[in-house]
């Protein structure tokens, strides 16, 4: 059974991607950014090391409450460290 995490205020589905993608065990990418607008849509974009990280990257935000689509538009380009960063439309 996976964590449920409850969303409250207009950054919060934001909070909880960076958070998300943060704990990931399965990182080895170079940057990640999310980008969240206000109908829960989720812009990956940035570089990962494989395809593999690049499916793991969406899938671990697949089931959080909130995200109603995700645009996966990572770069496989290498190996690297993640940078992960979430930017929001919210005010």
């Amino acid at each position: 059974m996976s964590a449920q995490f409850i969303l409250h205020g207009p950054h919060a589905l934001s909070d909880l991607v960076s958070r998300r993608l943060s704990e990931s065990r399965h990182w080895w990418s170079r940057e990640v950014d999310a980008h969240v607008d206000d109908a829960g849509e989720v812009w990956l974009t940035g570089r990962v090391s494989s395809y593999y990280q690049k499916q793991i990257a969406q899938e671990s935000l697949r089931h959080l409450r909130g995200v109603r689509r995700i645009r996966n538009e990572l770069c496989v380009c290498g190996d690297g460290l993640i940078s992960a960063t979430v930017k929001s439309n919210s005010p």
